[in-house]
Formats: structure tokens, sequence, C-alpha cells
């Protein structure tokens, strides 16, 4: 008897041939001088081999992020590549069918392996590349038949040039996959993490030890190519950890990278603006709320938090720099520059009326050039009669950060006045929670403008992880606590003590 999911695997199988047939476009009449032109032109051009093979796919236009990862890939014959799309922008379509038939016309695949979080996921999402080869109407009449008898299987096949395909799940062994001498020299895993591994960090790491490990192992020692295709669904899952894993890979290096395409870029307009407007995602977020958007959209895993809760985060359009009662940026100094190691966090904030207004964040782990580097060019943009207290703690002061600092003025030929100030003995943990009155009275806003911005979501994130005994980094809301603190004593008193003697006359006293 056949299985259910047998089944259930086969009849989409073939409803997808049955799609992909309905979209014939094949011109009967071409010459075969015409076709050999075409075929060199798609060849070259991404946007519109995905429109004459795939019509059924191609509801709209291809976006210009699409393009340009396939253009990245197929000039890197040997490379690691993560591509880091929100929800909805046709990851897997692009990773595991489109780019890989672009190389396969152009003969640069000899083996394939397609990774999913199980064996039976891998298998459907190899069966659509499959079906494209089995009974596409423009792939056939340009190639010929593909289909061979007896290497055309659930999970595996190998196409009429030679070129085989196997599909693989989360950690089973890839030792011995092969056809014929040829071992794999592209690797393409598609939405590896699921929200239950990701709660289990021993079983992330596990993961990430058998992608660079057996997995990479087992591809062909003259080079390949290793991709990911993933939304970044957490910040301890097996993509984050990727990432991690390629951005220090990265350091020296143009082969490997990590390319993250938010629904919504920094100016707030629409990434893949071909097929999406921007009121589509204002009306998504209002019906999915603001946390499953950052999470799904925005690759911006959010966190619930415990004492700054996310109904606290106010966004509001600021006033005018030069309305404003003291501007004071906060930066709070690490020295590595690594993964692992500390934010370099610069907080800029503004005093208008009792409000503390959040202007800008900087909240990254790199060196600290170019926290200074962020600072000058803030900076150089300020109006006349704006000026920013530029302050970080007394304690990091040494030799390092002046040597960066004299290096980084005399690159930038624009120097500004770095402050030290001293920070209270007070616990950490109690210094940062003090600010909670002010989130929850109303008293604290963030900038409308960088609501998309992904320093100033880390920064956010990093602040609702506050809670007791909490592990993780905590940079951005001290930079908060220490410009918000410094910014309370421009507040006048609520019971100020009487003046006594004349009134002064003086003109524009405060």
């Amino acid at each position: 008897m056949v299985k259910k999911d047998d089944r259930l695997a086969l009849e989409r199988y073939l409803d997808k041939i049955s799609q992909i047939q309905r979209y014939s476009q094949v011109n009967l009449n071409e010459s075969d001088n015409n076709k050999k032109l075409r075929i060199q032109r798609l060849k070259k051009d991404y946007r519109a081999a995905v429109k004459y093979y795939f019509p059924h796919y191609a509801s709209s236009e291809c976006a210009d992020f699409q393009i340009e990862a396939a253009n990245y890939i197929k000039k890197n014959k040997v490379c690691i590549d993560a591509e880091v799309w929100a929800r909805g922008h046709a990851k897997s379509t692009h990773m595991d069918i489109m780019i890989p038939f672009w190389l396969w016309m152009d003969d640069q695949i000899d083996v394939m392996l397609l990774v999913g979080k199980s064996a039976d996921d891998a298998k459907i999402l190899l069966s659509d590349l499959q079906a494209e080869f089995e009974a596409n109407p423009q792939i056939l009449a340009d190639f010929g038949e593909q289909k061979k008898l007896g290497s055309w299987e659930d999970g595996n096949f190998v196409t009429k040039n030679g070129s085989a395909f196997f599909s693989l799940g989360r950690g089973q062994s890839p030792r011995g996959i092969r056809y014929k001498n040829k071992r794999p020299n592209i690797v393409v895993i598609d939405d590896i993490d699921d929200d239950e591994i990701v709660e289990n960090e021993r079983r992330v790491l596990k993961v990430v030890k058998w992608i660079f490990g057996a997995l990479y192992g087992a591809m062909d020692n003259k080079g390949a190519r290793l991709l990911f295709a993933n939304n970044l669904i957490s910040r301890q899952g097996i993509i984050a950890k990727v990432i991690d894993k390629i951005k220090a890979l990265s350091k020296g290096k143009n082969n490997a990278r990590v390319n993250i395409v938010n629904a919504l870029d920094k100016n707030g307009n629409p990434s893949w603006y071909q097929k999406y407007t921007k009121k589509y995602f204002d009306d998504l977020k209002e019906v999915v709320g603001d946390y499953a958007f950052q999470t799904e959209q925005m690759n911006n895993p959010q966190i619930e938090g415990k004492i700054f809760k996310d109904g606290e985060i106010q966004w509001a359009q600021l006033p005018r720099l030069d309305h404003f009662e003291c501007i004071v940026a906060h930066w709070d100094v690490a020295y590595a520059g690594t993964t692992s190691a500390d934010y370099n966090a610069i907080k800029i904030w503004g005093l208008k009326e009792k409000k503390f207004y959040c202007i800008k964040a900087f909240v990254r782990q790199c060196k600290m050039a170019e926290a200074i580097k962020f600072m000058i060019d803030f900076d150089r943009k300020l109006p006349e009669n704006v000026n920013v207290l530029w302050m970080y703690e007394s304690q990091f002061w040494n030799d390092a950060l002046k040597m960066t600092r004299d290096q980084v003025f005399e690159e930038t030929k624009y120097e500004i006045r770095l402050i030290q100030c001293e920070r209270p003995a007070q616990n950490k943990f109690v210094r940062i929670v003090g600010m909670q009155p002010y989130y929850q009275n109303g008293r604290v806003y963030y900038n409308k403008k960088e609501e998309y911005n992904i320093d100033m979501q880390t920064g956010i994130n990093q602040l609702k992880s506050i809670e007791p005994g909490y592990n993780s980094h905590d940079d951005s809301p001290d930079a908060d606590e220490a410009a918000i603190s410094y910014l309370n004593k421009f507040i006048p008193t609520n019971n100020p003590l009487p003046v006594l003697g004349e009134r002064s006359n003086s003109k524009g006293a405060w």
C-alpha cells in the first residue's frame, strides 16, 4: 500500500507538472540560428532568462537584489554566500530553482546538493527543480528531453548532460555523495532553521559544526559554492551562527559574504518595489503586529521584554534639531570588533519639554575606528547652530583609543571633541532599570525615520533583553542610560527653591 505522505507528494508533483505545462511560450517558427543566439543571450541575462523560462513564477519583475545575487553566484565559482531575504521575497524559488537552472545552462553544475531541515523537506524542495527539467516546455524545446530512465527518482535525478542533483536532510551524512567521479560543486541550504531548534543551543551548534565540517568536507575540493537561503528568525538560531561564521571568514576575502535583504529598505521603501507597495507592508504590519513584522519581514528577531515592553517603545517625528534644549551622544566603547565581543554603541539623544528623543543609533560589533567615523559623519551634517556633546566613559581612555582617535581625525581631516565622563559605581542593571519610569510614563520617543534602521532595532532588542539575571549584550541600553541621565540635569526641578531679591532684567536669561 502506498503511504499517505508518498501519495500526497506524488499528487503535489503532478500538480506542479500540470502548472508548468500550462505556461508554454515556445516559438515554433524560430530559426535554429535565432534560437542559438537567444540562448546565448539568456545565459548572460538572468532577468530575461527568468522571464522566458519561468513565466509561471514570474508574475512580477525580478527584484534588483535577486539579479545581483544571481550574478554574484555565477561570477564566483568558489564562494560561501548567505542570502538572508525577508519572508515572501522568493528565496527558495531563486536559490533552489532559477539560479541553479541558470548555472546548469552554462554547464556549471557537476553535482548539486539541496539541503532542507529534514529529508522529506529536502525532497520536496528538489522536486520543484526536477519538475522543471521534466516538463518545462521552454527548457525541453531549447535543450531536449532531460528525464533519464533509471536516473529519475524521488530525491535525486540526473539530467541528459550528466549533471546530478541530490537532496539531503539536516544532519544526515553527506559522505559518499557523488556522481561518477564528481563531488558536489554547489550546495544549497534552504530554510534550515525552525522555531523548535533555535530554542536549543546545543542542537544549533551541532548543526553549524556539521555544515562547516562533514558537509563542507563532502564538497568538491577543487572549489564549490556553498549557498544559504533563509530569513533570520532568531538571534540564537543556525542562520545567526552561520552569519557570524561567514563574517569572520569574509575578513580579507571576497568569496564569503552575507547579503541581508529586508522587506523595507533603510528609507522605509519596499526592497522588491517591482512587486510590493509601501501600503501593502503598512497594512501587513497593522494585521500581524510589530513583533511578527520585524521578525519575518525585517530579519530582526524580536524579544518580548519583561521590564521594557513593546508597548512602551514609541515612534515619533522629531522636533527640529535646533529646537532641542540639549543633544548628547554617549559612546559605550568596545575594543575587539569580533562577532563574540561587545558592541560599540553610540546613542544620540535630545531633550525637549521633559521628553527624551532617540535621534540616531550606532550599535555594531566593530572596531573603534568605525564608531568614530560614524560620529564624525553625523557631526559634519549638523546645521551650524546645532551642537552635540560627544561623551564616553573615562575608564575607557587608553593609548589604543587615543591612537585610533588621532588616526581617524587625520584620515578624515575632521575633529570632534570627545568628552570623558565619570559614571556612578552603581550596579549597571539598577542604573538601566532606572530608566523604566520614563518609558512607562510615555516620556521616551524614537525617531520615526529610523524605525527600520538595524542599529536602532538592535539597540531596542538589547533594551528589551534586560531582566534580572540577564546575560545578553547591554552596551546600547548602557549608552541610553548615560545619555538620558545627563539630559535629566537640564530639566528644572518640580519644586524649585524660592528666589529672593530683585527680579533680574537680563534679556534672554534661561
